[in-house]
């Protein structure tokens, strides 16, 4: 799971010079994460800390999916990084302590 929220990072970093003429979109998490949910049928599915920053990742049985990210200082406004279609887990294990992957 770790390595599938790596991977999205990497992706929207590696897009942010291409996405640059693109707005973002910023609400109270809530709003959003409601919206998800409601129009799309997305839950979280992953999520984790980038130094103060909390990514998290929300996708549906469909396919699509939308990285999120909050800051402390925003005060509870969320920003979608990314959002798109063909999601899917790979299903990959995490590695048993003591074994190189």
């Amino acid at each position: 799971m770790t390595r599938i929220l790596a991977v999205l990072i990497l992706i929207l970093l590696a897009g942010t010079v291409q996405a640059q003429s693109v707005p973002v979109v910023c609400r109270p998490h809530a709003e959003i994460t409601a919206k998800l949910e409601q129009k799309y049928g997305e839950v979280l599915i992953a999520m984790g800390l980038a130094g103060r920053a909390l990514f998290e990742v929300y996708a549906s049985e469909k396919g699509t999916f939308t990285v999120l990210l909050t800051r402390p200082e925003m005060k509870g406004i969320t920003c979608i990084q990314g959002a798109g279609t063909d999601f899917t887990l790979t299903g990959n294990k995490y590695p048993k302590k003591g074994k190189a992957s």
